[in-house]
């Protein structure tokens, strides 16, 4: 089980591949160089396109990544760093802003209400090779707007892994007025989900949060 499946694109590689055996595949030492171009294809528990291109230096046991983006629909990141069959991942996400309204479409009909505005957000990869670890900011640079009630600023630190989201320092600004601050987590189990072969349910993920709110609350109802 894959849940991406890719139709079409090209590798361009000069590889010198020394492995000792299957069983010892984590030994490998490969030098050369590895050029992606044009791959397409799609996130099959999205339904969303998946594209990417990438340049691949490797040094024996590790890998620079350099000139790599990856979209999936219109979300698009570029990515700099290392893996390192030793030491893990170190790369770096930069995720362009992008339309809330252009999330895939099998998560908008999961949500309870609807989401217009742009968000970006900065993460940071790292950890084990079986344990990847994140880190980082997504915040807004337009008014986001849930359901009927506008916000001037949304920024959130996180750190998450395959078991769950945790969000910190939270910090949302109403348009109307006002400030909310917030921390939480979101249980994702995705690495269970993944060793099950199961699809990816945003309504089964447990939540919970705390929050202080000093809000204008007339303002704030009043579009209902």
């Amino acid at each position: 089980y894959s849940p991406v499946h890719l139709d079409s694109g090209q590798l361009n590689a000069d590889l010198d591949i020394n492995i000792p055996s299957f069983k010892e595949i984590t030994a490998a030492n490969i030098k050369g160089i590895g050029n992606l171009q044009n791959v397409t294809g799609d996130a099959t528990d999205l339904d969303s396109p998946v594209k990417a291109e990438s340049k691949l230096n490797f040094s024996g046991r590790n890998a620079e990544v350099e000139t790599t983006r990856a979209s999936l629909g219109e979300i698009t990141a570029q990515i700099d760093g290392q893996v390192n069959l030793d030491s893990g991942y170190d790369l770096d996400f930069d995720i362009f802003p992008f339309a809330l309204s252009s999330l895939p479409k099998n998560i908008i009909q999961q949500l309870p209400v609807t989401l217009r505005g742009v968000v970006e957000a900065q993460v940071k990869y790292q950890g084990a090779i079986k344990e990847p670890k994140f880190t980082g900011r997504i915040n807004n640079t337009r008014t986001v707007i849930i359901d009927k009630t506008a916000f001037k600023e949304i920024d959130a630190k996180f750190k998450a892994d395959l078991d769950q989201v945790v969000l910190e320092n939270v910090q949302i600004i109403p348009l109307a007025g006002g400030e909310v601050t917030a921390e939480g987590n979101i249980d994702t189990n995705l690495q269970q989900a993944l060793n099950s072969k199961q699809g990816i349910n945003i309504n089964q993920m447990p939540l919970a949060f705390s929050f202080q709110a000093n809000l204008p609350t007339q303002k704030l109802v009043s579009p209902y």
